[in-house]
């Protein structure tokens, strides 16, 4: 295996940079640290884009790596499901809970219940509570969890 000194800096830099104690606040205490090491800049950008760049093709999930003929088709699928813009931002609210609460059950979600668990409906416009519903049923009928399909 090569050793690679630039490459060993640019971990250690990394791992400063996102250590717990010496997190950056701004990008001006990032570039801080970078610049207090001996690597060069230009290097640490070109060598941190590529790095990123890398992990991000390798990631299925990531949008960048889906076709926009994918893309397409999942947002007319998405536009499929009615836009309940004529209920109440109460009706809204409780809907979304409701759907979340099955998500949740089914255990397929849990990340999405997680970040909903921990939002502030009332400080959403209805619109976006009403997109907000949409998506929801968008996502429980991919996971094929039973939700109110009359309002598809």
């Amino acid at each position: 295996m090569k050793n690679n000194k630039g490459d060993e800096k640019l971990i250690d830099i990394f791992a400063e940079l996102l250590s717990l104690d010496l997190y950056p606040d701004t990008i001006e205490e990032a570039e801080a640290i970078i610049l207090d090491t001996e690597i060069d800049h230009e290097e640490f950008v070109g060598k941190s884009t590529a790095t990123y760049r890398n992990l991000l093709s390798e990631y299925k999930d990531d949008w960048r790596n889906t076709s926009e003929e994918v893309i397409d088709t999942e947002v007319a699928k998405l536009e499929a499901f009615i836009l309940r813009s004529e209920l109440s931002k109460r009706e809204l609210i409780e809907k979304i809970n409701s759907i979340a609460d099955k998500l949740s059950a089914s255990g397929q979600a849990k990340q999405l219940s997680l970040g909903l668990a921990h939002r502030n409906f009332d400080n959403q416009t209805k619109e976006d509570l009403a997109h907000l519903h949409r998506k929801l049923r968008y996502v429980a009928s991919e996971l094929d969890v039973d939700v109110d399909t009359r309002e598809r």
